[in-house]
């Protein structure tokens, strides 16, 4: 009897080792598919750490509406597009290389209240565009909008 006992114990820690050798190839098939990634397929994810810099700038006013990065060039070309455009850019801006992370907010916002706000005297815009340098994180600033321009990804 007792080697029958072992034949079915045998079969039994056979089971439970391919059991176990199966939860182990599915573990490791679930974590290759978890691997990081840029979730939004877009160079908007390097700018997430110029969120903070961008709440400081609004002074915390206002709702978070999306980020994108954007080639300084193409901002300024972009900006000046606009009905109206939007003049007195900062020589900062104007003169920046390489690329911008540019995070909106929507809400009530005065160019008085914000840093470096433009257009100056703006006053209850709805939407507030802060322009950080994606390099150095830097403020160059806060452009003031009375209406959504399509420029954010939403991350939302």
């Amino acid at each position: 009897m007792s080697g029958a006992r072992r034949v079915g114990g045998s079969g039994a820690l056979r089971r439970c080792c391919a059991a176990l050798a199966a939860l182990l190839t599915a573990g490791a098939l679930a974590a290759g598919c978890a691997s990081p990634r840029n979730a939004l397929g877009t160079r908007a994810s390097e700018c997430f750490k110029s969120i903070p810099v961008a709440w400081h700038a609004i002074h915390g006013q206002g709702r978070f509406g999306g980020v994108r990065f954007i080639g300084a060039r193409a901002l300024v070309r972009f900006l000046g597009r606009l009905t109206p455009p939007v003049g007195s850019l900062p020589r900062e801006v104007l003169e920046a290389r390489g690329g911008l992370c540019v995070v909106s907010f929507s809400g009530r916002f005065d160019a008085s209240k914000v840093e470096r706000g433009v257009p100056r005297g703006a006053r209850g815009d709805r939407l507030a565009m802060v322009a950080v340098r994606a390099s150095d994180e830097r403020l160059l600033v806060t452009v003031l909008l009375t209406r959504s321009v399509g420029l954010t990804h939403d991350v939302a």
